[in-house]
């Protein structure tokens, strides 16, 4: 028992450096045998960024069975926001106990339009101007 917890637990550790990118992976047929076989891979390619978010599992793990339609609107999540800020919209609305992907999405938009917080990706925001009402569209109607 305690050889295969040490065999699978060699396998999470390899599982995760390849994930990393630090080794390759390969399964090679040596006369009808199935090998694994690892390698170190080149130094220019160490220092490539881990796997991106994966929108779909963390559907699945804080929210529930994804339909079609949601599977679309994901896909469209993924081309509009950084992976990061998706991860962080899952992390907030499961923290307020609001798992619905529309409650997500309101989050990513909010964040697109007013900024996120942390100041990346930051766009101007609309400060508040008190002769909004006096100069915008009706404007003549209210007094000083």
């Amino acid at each position: 028992l305690s050889a295969e917890l040490d065999e699978k637990t060699l396998r999470q550790a390899l599982n995760l450096a390849v994930e990393h990118g630090t080794l390759l992976h390969a399964t090679l047929n040596i006369n009808g045998v199935l090998e694994d076989v690892y390698s170190l891979t080149a130094p220019m390619y160490r220092d490539r960024q881990p796997p991106t978010v994966n929108v779909f599992a963390l559907y699945e793990q804080n929210i529930g069975m994804i339909t079609p339609i949601i599977a679309e609107e994901l896909k469209e999540a993924e081309k509009l926001y950084p992976p990061q800020w998706i991860k962080e919209a899952f992390k907030e609305a499961v923290t307020l106990n609001k798992r619905s992907w529309k409650y997500i999405a309101r989050i990513l938009e909010r964040w697109a339009s007013e900024g996120k917080d942390s100041g990346e990706y930051r766009r101007s925001i609309k400060k508040d101007d008190p002769d909004k009402y006096i100069k915008g569209r009706y404007g003549h109607l209210v007094k000083r």
